[in-house]
């Protein structure tokens, strides 16, 4: 397997959460139970799931796990409501780059309106970069993977490497992404996908620049806004250093097939500002764009809001943020419910592990008249779960799912998917 730098060593999940320590947390108010709906166990269905679920129109819930299944490169899962619980099966076992396929996903699944799902795995395909790849559901429950597009295709970079995250789909029927490393100048690029004739063709919409210093480096996340435009969040950079806080950047489309990127925030090093946006990103009705941060402006972890000013530009603010130090890193979107309130998940926190550090917690930001509130729905104790990455989704009767990365205290568990009803 080919190896990755030390430059995405830090966006792998399991480098980032497991270098962080954690010291305080702000009393919430509490609220809610939470269920184990499956354990991964020895890992042979699936170990260590790091992403998002999605769940379909009969309540089946899909997700994928960045290790363990036949092969021990990762799976994509699905859990069949059985009227007391969920049933696991295994929809798809990657097989590593070996056999020209895609090697541990990083990422949520997406799906088309024919309920086939589209991801991507961070190695694996033909130069083991990474792959976008294609799940289509046939008869009797049988799935068919397709390698849509193996990344490092001109024997280099220059068209992305280490793809992670959610993909999105625009109205003509185009998937875009990112990769956090690769791209012209290495430090990460945003794709699109065409079909055409029963093939995909890449492009490269934007490079980002390795050192960072005024583009950012290392995009995580991306959203379409109601103009078209994609927005989205860097890591690092931003700033005179590598190793910056990060941005929010724009890519807007004029003309038609060209993309070009303007930064409508910088993170400070400095100071109580928030910094090191982790993705996590939402918008409402108004334009207003949500996100994750790994510091607040009270030190610790919170959301921040950009709101559009009416002459141009966007004005910063922290929604809501914890007392610090400790990390907030949910790497997928926050969740709106219809009365407008957040959710998603904090893979520290919550004072039940080793050190008083927790292993996480499931939270909602309610807004008020003059302040958001904050609710700890959920803490994980170890034997429920340890590190929910990938944050929540919501089903329409108010009830939260989700997934941890390891199950017991010892870091030794493959992880399980959990329910959570406020």
């Amino acid at each position: 397997m080919k190896t990755k730098s030390s430059f995405i060593a830090a966006s792998w999940p399991v480098t980032r959460f497991l270098a962080v320590l954690l010291l305080a947390l702000t009393p919430l108010a509490h609220g809610g139970t939470e269920t184990v709906l499956h354990n991964f166990g020895s890992g042979s269905d699936g170990k260590y799931p790091s992403s998002a679920l999605i769940v379909d129109s009969a309540g089946n819930l899909y997700g994928t796990t960045s290790a363990g299944g036949s092969a021990g490169f990762g799976t994509v899962f699905k859990l069949t409501p059985n009227g007391g619980g969920f049933t696991e099966s295994l929809v798809y076992s990657f097989r590593g780059s070996a056999n020209e396929d895609g090697a541990f996903p990083q990422g949520a699944l997406t799906a088309d309106a024919a309920g086939n799902f589209y991801g991507v795995t961070s190695y694996g395909g033909h130069y083991d970069c990474g792959t976008v790849f294609e799940l289509t559901a046939g008869g009797g429950g049988s799935w068919t993977e397709s390698v849509l597009y193996s990344f490092c295709a001109d024997g280099k970079e220059s068209d992305g490497d280490f793809p992670s995250g959610k993909l999105i789909f625009d109205s003509s029927g185009n998937l875009y992404g990112v990769t956090q490393a690769g791209g012209a100048h290495g430090g990460g690029a945003v794709f699109q996908l065409t079909p055409a004739s029963g093939k995909w063709t890449q492009t490269v919409l934007y490079s980002f620049d390795r050192a960072g210093r005024s583009s950012g480096t290392q995009p995580v996340g991306i959203i379409f806004d109601s103009a078209g435009n994609i927005d989205g969040v860097t890591l690092f950079g931003g700033d005179k250093f590598y190793n910056g806080p990060g941005i929010v950047f724009q890519l807007v489309q004029n003309p038609p097939g060209r993309w070009t990127q303007k930064i409508i925030h910088r993170f400070s090093i400095s100071g109580k500002t928030a910094q090191t946006p982790t993705g996590g990103l939402a918008l409402d009705a108004a334009g207003n764009l949500y996100m994750t941060m790994g510091r607040g402006g009270r030190g610790g972890a919170g959301v921040v809001e950009l709101s559009p000013k009416s002459g141009g530009g966007f004005t910063a603010r922290d929604l809501y943020s914890f007392d610090g130090p400790q990390l907030l890193q949910s790497y997928e979107d926050l969740v709106f419910d219809s009365a407008g309130n957040l959710y998603s998940a904090s893979q520290y926190g919550g004072a039940n592990g080793g050190g008083g550090t927790g292993f996480g917690f499931i939270y909602k930001l309610s807004p008020g008249s003059s302040r958001w509130t904050g609710t700890k729905l959920a803490t994980f104790h170890g034997w429920d779960g340890v590190y929910p990455i990938g944050g929540v989704i919501l089903d329409s009767k108010g009830n939260l799912y989700g997934a941890t990365y390891y199950r017991d205290p010892g870091f030794k568990g493959a992880g399980v998917v959990f329910q959570v009803t406020p």
